[in-house]
């Protein structure tokens, strides 16, 4: 899931007012062409197409983009799976929009080919498990 992240110290407790866009710093990631990390996107599936940004700066890795918005340089997308750690410890803050951005079209499959896995296997499983059930609980979170 990605979603719109900042630092705390922005002050946007929510992105859910185009004014709030224009007149902040867009981080945009450049490394992936998937329609979820284009703020173009973002904006249009908000009802604010058209809508300009004070600035946008823009990133081939993603590490970078993410520092530059612990640094409080502007609003970036963020991948739940990625930036989890810093939402837990208030490095950034989720921004709620008020309409979900793009659906990733990406699907994973966890295939079991043995009726009982060995027990390596089977903590490998649960943590994937796990983790998908953290992802849903902060898209519920971060778009009510």
């Amino acid at each position: 899931m990605v979603f719109p992240v900042a630092h705390p110290s922005l002050g946007i407790p929510r992105l859910d007012d185009p004014q709030i866009i224009a007149r902040s710093v867009l981080l945009e990631f450049e490394g992936d062409e998937s329609p979820w990390w284009s703020w173009e996107t973002w904006l249009e599936m908000q009802g604010w197409s058209g809508v300009k940004a004070k600035g946008i700066i823009r990133f081939n890795l993603f590490d970078h983009m993410i520092r530059a918005a612990i640094a409080g340089r502007g609003i970036a997308l963020g991948r739940s799976q990625f930036i989890r750690p810093m939402l837990n410890d208030g490095r950034l803050v989720a921004l709620p929009t008020p309409h979900p951005g793009p659906k990733s079209s990406k699907v994973f499959c966890l295939l079991q080919r043995d009726q009982t896995p060995s027990k390596e296997t089977q903590a490998l499983i649960d943590w994937i498990v796990a983790e998908a059930q953290l992802t849903d609980k902060l898209q519920f979170r971060c778009t009510d």
